[in-house]
């Protein structure tokens, strides 16, 4: 059986990415794909405590500590969801994968290159990465309206977000469509639903 493709959706918070995400897989089912929709952290161990430390503070972790976290979440993901979908031949479409990890915890000081080859060496390559770009203070904004209590959680800070933004930037190349995430919600859609297309061969 032939091997699935994998698709990986990035961007801080507030840029539309899960919405798209969830469209993008609703589309492809439409047609009659079969697919994987999931999104890092997952619920494994690592991840739950992953979601806790965004929520409540990281404070009590290092950064090295929560590097790991994040290392051994995706490993556990890959393994039990991500890899068997694809030699599967579905088509796995990912809310957030190491992309992130080299944004947000470069931000916080870590070492990205180290990051990057590790992940690289260990993880599947996406066919396509999605990233949708937003100015932090719009991405917050939007957060604060659509969040009951308008709460942001311990990553959502405007200059902590405009470091994150820079190493999007810096990451982003060959394999990304780089979309502006302000644009109109189903004319991104139907832009992503294109380029996502377009791997079938």
């Amino acid at each position: 059986m032939a091997k699935g493709h994998f698709i990986v959706f990035e961007g801080i918070d507030g840029s539309g990415k899960s919405t798209q995400a969830a469209l993008l897989a609703r589309a492809l089912e439409a047609r009659g794909a079969s697919v994987l929709l999931t999104r890092e952290p997952s619920d494994s161990a690592a991840g739950l405590r992953l979601k806790r430390l965004a929520k409540e503070g990281r404070k009590g972790i290092s950064l090295d500590e929560e590097i790991a976290l994040f290392q051994e979440d995706r490993r556990e993901h890959c393994e039990r969801s991500v890899n068997p979908a694809l030699e599967a031949g579905k088509w796995v479409v990912c809310d957030r994968f190491w992309f992130s990890t080299l944004a947000y915890q470069g931000a916080l000081g870590a070492d990205m290159g180290k990051i990057e080859q590790e992940s690289r060496r260990e993880f599947p390559a996406p066919d396509l990465v999605v990233y949708l770009e937003i100015s932090p203070q719009a991405g917050l904004e939007r957060i604060r309206k659509n969040r009951e209590g308008g709460l942001a959680p311990a990553y959502e800070k405007k200059d902590f977000l405009e470091k994150v933004v820079k190493n999007y930037a810096r990451q982003a190349g060959s394999g990304w469509l780089r979309l502006d995430a302000l644009r109109p919600q189903e004319e991104l859609a139907g832009e992503i639903l294109k380029a996502v297309l377009a791997l079938k061969g």
